[in-house]
Parts: C-alpha cells; structure tokens; sequence
C-alpha cells in the first residue's frame, strides 16, 4: 500500500511492504530508480497503516528487499539475507557481471554470486558500487574508468576493515568506522585502483555519512551535522577542515539532495529542508531549516539532485 504526493518538488510516500517478488520488485523499482534522481523521498511509519505480514509470507522475509541503490538506467538492491541484486543498463559494465559484451541490459534483477553476505550498498549513481559486507570489509563493483564495456566483478578493497557504511562519488570514496572514525580513499581514474584509505581529521562519533559533489556530509551521535570538500590533485588526496553547520535542530538522518541543498529528520519524525553557504569554510546557513509536512512522523528521508 502507497501513499503518495508531491510539494515543492519532493516526493511524499507512505509505503507499506509485506511480501515481495523478485519480478514485482524489478518493475517497480526500474521505474522508481527513473524518478529517484528528481524528487526526495519519505519514508513514513504509521501503526495503524502496517498490519502484520501474514503468516504465507514468513519464508520470503530473508528474500524481501531491504535496501536499493538507484543509479542511471540501473538499479541495485540489497536482500535481508545479505545478497545483492542489480539489473537496468549494463552498457558500461555498471552492472559488475562478468558477461559485460554479450549483455547491454537485464530486465530481471540477477544476483552477483561471488559477494559475501553485505550489510549495506552504495552507488557514485554513474556505475559504480561498494557495499559492506557483515565482517566490516568493503567490496566493489561496477564500471572501470576508462574502458568501455568492461566491468569490474566484485572483489574486496584493500586496507579497510571495520566499516559499517560506505559513500562514493566519481573519483572518492569515504567509509565509516564502527568506532565512529571515517576513511578516505582515491580510485585512480584510468586504472579503476582504489588507493591506499587515510583518516579523516575533525571527525568523531560519527553516525551517518553522506556525498554530493565534491562535499561529504557528516552526522555525529549528538545530532550534528558536519560538512567538508574533497579534491585531487597529482593522485593526491585534498580534504578541506570539517565545520559544522550551524543553526540546525538534533538530526537522527540526512539526505544531500545537492551541494548545498539537504534534508533531515529528528528525533520526533519532522523533515527540515535548508541550504548552506558555498564556502567550505564556514558552517553557515544559507537558507534557515524549514519544516516539511509538519503533520507526518517520518523514518528517514532520501534526497537525490533533479
């Protein structure tokens, strides 16, 4: 059951999932992954609206959809029993299935068999992927820079252990610690290398992360929500000195919906909107949080430019 609207260019939705099917779910999801890119999208919980899954639907459960990743023309999608599934376009080898030259595109979500059991994915939204996997090692797949319709199959990163979340942009990736530290790493754009993961400065306690542009979004266990830039030069790393972004209520999650436009949600459930200040060294708003939907109490919020 859906529950749908639009308002100030953000998409609205209520959805309530019992039981669903791998061919279902490619519909549905394809089509959404189109929309993905344009809207943000909330995710409500409401007793009265989320009867019990019925008793037929108990041995699904391990198969049902926890988590999808929505690049362009392809989607990626995340099984409670930790496997991972991915279908839409496969013209630059975004899918990360070996057969890249005799297979453009599948219809149907097919699995990559050679990932162990992940416990959360992520998408540069251009071919990429990385997922964690439950022993806190991090994999990869996707499209390589610089080749066409070469994929790279899954296969894990070196020097990185004890992550609990990744984010990855074209050229960056970033991956938080279980103790709340965050790692950062290159990939060499001609090789498709992943370089040598260093820590990241400023940052402790840290809950969530988040990546847009070439700005990474930090939200610590207090509520606070952090920003600082990222650029290369000379296969070098460039990290700018994290602020914090001033003027915000607690958070519990975020989504950048651009560089300086992003959403959040508090402890309560209501959704705030704001902008910040181009300058990366400053902590300034822009445009002071607004709330959204005041009535509705919201899970989480996700925000992808549009």
């Amino acid at each position: 059951m859906k529950y749908s609207h639009f308002m100030q260019g953000v998409l609205l939705s209520a959805v309530v999932v019992t039981a669903v099917s791998p061919h279902s779910f490619a519909a549905a999801s394809t089509q959404l992954g189109d929309r993905m890119d344009s809207a943000a999208r909330l995710s409500v919980s409401s007793s009265a609206e989320s009867p019990a899954a019925p008793a037929s639907s108990t041995a699904t459960l391990g198969t049902a959809f926890v988590q999808v990743a929505a690049g362009n023309y392809y989607s990626v999608g995340l099984r409670a029993d930790g496997s991972v599934w991915t279908w839409g376009r496969n013209l630059l080898g975004e899918l990360g299935i070996p057969d890249t030259t005799a297979v453009s595109s599948m219809v149907a979500p097919v699995r990559l068999n050679t990932l162990p059991p992940l416990n959360s994915i992520a998408t540069d939204g251009y071919g990429y992927q990385l997922g964690v996997a439950r022993d806190g090692t991090v994999w990869e797949w996707g499209s390589r820079p610089g080749y066409v319709r070469e994929t790279q199959v899954p296969r894990a990163l070196p020097g990185l252990s004890g992550i609990s979340q990744v984010t990855t942009l074209q050229k960056y990736s970033f991956g938080l610690g279980s103790d709340g530290s965050v790692k950062a790493w290159m990939r060499d754009q001609k090789s498709g290398d992943s370089g040598q993961p260093i820590s990241v400065s400023g940052l402790k306690n840290i809950v969530q992360l988040q990546s847009t542009s070439d700005y990474i979004y930090a939200l610590d266990s207090t509520g606070s929500v952090w920003k600082l830039t990222v650029n290369a030069s000379e296969n070098q790393l460039h990290l700018s000195v994290p602020v914090r972004i001033q003027g915000l209520p607690a958070l519990k999650q975020i989504s950048m919906q651009h560089a300086y436009d992003a959403y959040g949600v508090d402890s309560s459930g209501k959704v705030w909107n704001w902008s910040t200040q181009a300058s990366s060294s400053t902590g300034k708003l822009y445009v002071k949080p607004v709330s959204i939907q005041p009535s509705l109490q919201v899970r989480n919020v996700y925000a992808s430019p549009g």
